[in-house]
């Protein structure tokens, strides 16, 4: 991937004018006494006076610098020697361009000397930080040798060193979007976020008129909120980050392939709980409603699905192998600064995606032709409704609790977790006539195909309890919304789960040992936690977004108030579930290849 020498759209404006206004410099930085070495020359003077360096004279004249460098500032500037650099090249570009990219980029404030054991990073004009060094017996300036014989050269009001060869100019990553060639896409989207803001304490101060402070050189710095909300500096020089620079082509394919999900419809309707009657209430969602327009909406979710897993922070634990010693190493896990995990770092960051890696002032840039992420880490996950009250809507007479069993009190014959994690879930009782019913709210539903699971704990999970006879539940499961029929037909109606009752037992996917008192019953394992497969269904429509969900009906089975009580006295009439659980079909089909879950192809629709 070429990456253009220098940078077409400058980001931040130089700290040095154009030809119109170098003497405003007149009065910012003077010369401090205890610094100022005994030289009559001003830097210009020295400068014009050294025969091996006059392609640099002529890059300063193009910049009508003359003045600035002959006023009462102080600088220090390394200057490359004739011939070791294209002066061509540097000449043909824009003035900002030289200013900024060159000129900038080997002058920095001050005093610094080359002498004794040195070692100081040095920030220039163009704010980039360079190591100024003795490295093996010779002093260096951004890795470019000093000239022998031709550094420590005393003005009036300044320093010059003479170095062999140009200071590479390198870009941060807010920088590179408008450098490197191919990723136009993306460097579009992210660069409509910038944010340009007068830098006060870099701008000359000039006259306060009519009350209001006025400034003789404006010096402006350019950040991105786009970024900034991904916790990502990219513009920051003390920053250090990795990122991904998809191609044109990887950017489009990536927004075609994650668009179908974020699908909305302007009418969609919903179920909207309401406090006072303490019932659901149907409501229609519009993009009046929402104050959107829905094909922004998605376009706008489809574009920050992609870039908010495009940069990660080389500080982080879990990225720092990505780039060491300059070289790229793979782990498993990577973070983004937005705090997205990724599984698979090593396909992420892949020699077989990597097209070019781009080296920046601030870390690098790795320009892809895939962006390799699995769709269920990032835009479509697995979605799984546990015990938060703020998703949970219980009706009827009944006590609701949640329920947190400390890892020590879980009974271990009954599920095994991870060191240091509880079992959590919800709890409903009720009376021996009244019906209970638990509503969970989906929140994040996308428009794709999901198999539902139910994940039921028996009543003796928690040790703390003491429990006669642990009695299985006959619960219905109903689902409301959208969902597309087994005639490909879109409907919006309350539909029972009424699937094979199967469970996932730890290995794969078994019929439930005890029997359906109708289709729409679920009879729950009491011999472990158990995981029930509810059915499948397909959502027509994205809720994610809105603020609306559709929700999953839990109840007891309507035949247990009918049922004879030597019968009824065999089950339970509360209500405890872990989760509900929305699994993407693709996430399925990676566990299924992982072993984690028998196929689910058989599976009635």
């Amino acid at each position: 991937m070429k990456k253009n020498k220098y940078i077409r759209l400058l980001l931040l404006t130089p700290l040095f004018a154009l030809a119109t206004g170098c003497s405003d410099y007149d009065d910012w930085n003077t010369v401090q006494e205890d610094i100022n070495p005994a030289a009559e020359q001003t830097l210009w003077e020295n400068i014009n006076s050294q025969s091996q360096i006059s392609d640099f004279v002529k890059v300063l004249k193009k910049a009508g610098l003359q003045e600035t460098l002959s006023a009462n500032r102080y600088y220090t500037i390394w200057a490359p020697l004739d011939g070791t650099y294209n002066v061509d090249s540097v000449l043909n570009c824009t003035d900002e361009a030289i200013l900024q990219q060159f000129i900038n980029n080997h002058i920095a404030e001050y005093n610094h000397l080359a002498k004794g054991n040195l070692y100081e990073k040095v920030k220039t004009l163009n704010k980039k930080s360079y190591e100024f060094m003795l490295s093996e017996g010779n002093y260096t300036y951004n890795s470019q040798q000093l000239v022998a014989n031709m550094y420590n050269l005393p003005s009036s009001n300044g320093t010059l060193h003479v170095i062999n060869g140009e200071s590479e100019f390198l870009p941060n990553g807010l920088e590179a979007l408008s450098m490197i060639e191919g990723i136009d896409s993306i460097a579009a989207y992210i660069n409509q976020y910038n944010d340009t803001t007068l830098d006060t304490r870099s701008s000359v101060i000039g006259p306060v008129v009519n009350g209001k402070q006025t400034y003789l050189d404006s010096v402006f710095t350019t950040s991105n909120t786009m970024t900034t909300r991904l916790r990502a500096r990219i513009e920051s020089e003390d920053s250090t980050y990795s990122i991904l620079l998809p191609t044109n082509k990887a950017y489009t394919n990536t927004y075609n392939t994650i668009k179908p999900f974020f699908k909305f419809y302007d009418g969609m309707k919903c179920q909207v709980y309401n406090e006072t009657t303490n019932e659901f209430d149907a409501q229609t969602i519009t993009a009046a409603t929402l104050g959107v327009n829905f094909a922004f909406l998605t376009d706008s979710l489809t574009r920050r699905a992609i870039v908010n897993n495009l940069f990660y922070s080389n500080n982080n634990k879990y990225n720092m192998h990505l780039v060491k010693n300059d070289a790229v190493n793979y782990n498993d896990t990577i973070v983004t600064t937005y705090f997205n995990k990724f599984s698979n770092g090593d396909e992420v960051f892949s020699d077989q995606y990597i097209v070019s890696k781009e080296r920046l002032s601030n870390g690098y840039g790795f320009v892809v032709d895939t962006l390799a992420f699995k769709p269920w880490e990032t835009y479509n996950p697995e979605l799984e409704i546990d015990g938060y009250f703020n998703y949970i809507r219980h009706l009827n007479d009944l006590t609701f609790s949640r329920v947190s069993v400390p890892e020590d009190y879980v009974n271990t014959d009954l599920v095994t977790l991870k060191p240091g994690q509880n079992l959590s879930f919800c709890w409903a009782t009720s009376g021996e006539r009244s019906k209970p019913e638990v509503d969970y709210l989906i929140d994040g539903l996308m428009a794709t195909t999901y198999n539902i699971y139910a994940v039921i704990p028996p009543a003796n999970v928690d040790l703390r309890d003491s429990i006669n006879a642990v009695k299985p539940n006959i619960l219905n499961f109903s689902y409301n919304g959208y969902y597309v029929d087994e005639n490909g037909k879109t409907q919006y109606t309350t539909t029972d789960l009424a699937f094979k009752n199967e469970r996932y037992d730890g290995e794969s996917i078994v019929q439930g040992g005890t029997a359906k008192l109708t289709d729409t019953d679920f009879v729950n394992d009491t011999s472990k936690v158990d995981t029930m497969y509810l059915g499948r269904l397909t959502i027509p429509y994205c809720y994610a977004g809105t603020g609306y969900y559709p929700n999953i009906k839990v109840t007891n089975s309507a035949r247990i108030n009918v049922l004879r009580k030597a019968i009824l006295e065999n089950y339970s009439r509360d209500i405890r579930i872990c989760s509900i659980i929305f699994r993407p079909l693709d996430y399925e089909a990676y566990l299924e290849e992982q072993g984690n879950v028998k196929s689910r192809k058989s599976t009635k629709k």
